[in-house]
């Protein structure tokens, strides 16, 4: 941002995805949304093989037993 925060969610959403989502052929649903881009972003790291403790600090989850919940 302008102040040099982190860009976030409330603005990033709808701001930036959904509009780069409708200008593509794209469905503009939940199976195409903010969190399954958290959870692809989750999976790829593992599957590269990061640690789930890692993980969980990027993702900001308070330990990584939530993230293995999750």
């Amino acid at each position: 941002m302008p102040d040099g925060q982190p860009l976030g969610r409330s603005k990033f959403n709808p701001g930036v995805w959904k509009r780069a989502i409708r200008a593509t052929d794209v469905p503009d649903d939940r199976s195409n949304g903010m969190h399954v881009l958290r959870h692809t972003y989750a999976s790829v790291l593992l599957d590269a093989g990061e640690s789930i403790k890692a993980l969980s600090a990027y993702l900001g989850h308070a330990d990584p037993g939530f993230t293995l919940r999750a």
